[in-house]
């Protein structure tokens, strides 16, 4: 049996999202090899953002 909360869900698209995956798209068009670990760590160590793996994996899945 489903829950009614289950059954109710609907995700919620953050304001962030286009902007991750703006730089997802750029990041992966330069360094075609990477994956979103490696896009990850980029985006966290060398540009500064304090998005989490699960975001940036959630949203690499979706626009790639």
């Amino acid at each position: 049996m489903i829950s009614e909360t289950r059954l109710r869900y609907e995700s919620k698209n953050g304001p962030e999202d286009e902007t991750i995956a703006f730089w997802l798209i750029s990041l992966t068009e330069c360094h075609r090899r990477w994956s979103s670990g490696l896009c990850h760590c980029y985006l966290r160590n060398e540009k500064g953002f304090s998005w989490n793996h699960k975001w940036i994996y959630r949203i690499y899945c979706e626009w790639n």
